[in-house]
């Protein structure tokens, strides 16, 4: 191996292992923030929805389990979309079948919700089940607004 080839190699190595590293340091960070907000969240709840703690101990592990398979059914969503969109040649046969399985992830969403709803009966009072609805939309409402505003400082 010539000079040449020998500090080719190191530099690609290296530029392979900063990649790496940096892909590993994004998704730690998206982890961490995920977790993060998953964690302010279930303060937000706690406080508006003024859970005991027996209520918390019951209500957030369905809670989450409810969050997660939401999730991955909007990720799988995301992934139909961004798979059309980033093809060639798209036909219109295959935008409309993209559209309505992304139209149908509202549907799924919903029933999903309606299914963890009539667990959380079984734990929280009929204003509880209210407030929960009203504060998952003022804890949406509070994150667009602090992004906004971050954007504009």
């Amino acid at each position: 191996m010539n000079y040449k080839s020998y500090i080719l190699s190191i530099i690609a190595i290296i530029a392979i292992g900063t990649s790496m590293v940096s892909a590993q340091n994004t998704e730690e960070r998206q982890r961490r923030w995920m977790s993060d907000m998953r964690e302010y969240k279930k303060e937000f709840l706690t406080r508006e929805m003024e859970l005991s703690q027996e209520q918390q101990d019951k209500f957030f592990p369905l809670y989450s389990a409810m969050d997660d398979e939401v999730y991955q059914l909007n990720k799988e969503s995301r992934q139909l979309d961004r798979k059309v969109s980033s093809a060639d040649n798209v036909s219109d046969l295959e935008y409309e079948a993209t559209a309505n399985a992304m139209l149908d992830v509202k549907d799924k969403e919903a029933k999903i919700e309606a299914t963890y709803f009539e667990k959380f009966k079984e734990i929280l009072s009929a204003k509880q089940l209210f407030l929960l609805k009203r504060a998952e939309t003022r804890f949406s409402r509070n994150m667009l607004n602090m992004h906004r505003d971050r954007k504009t400082k």
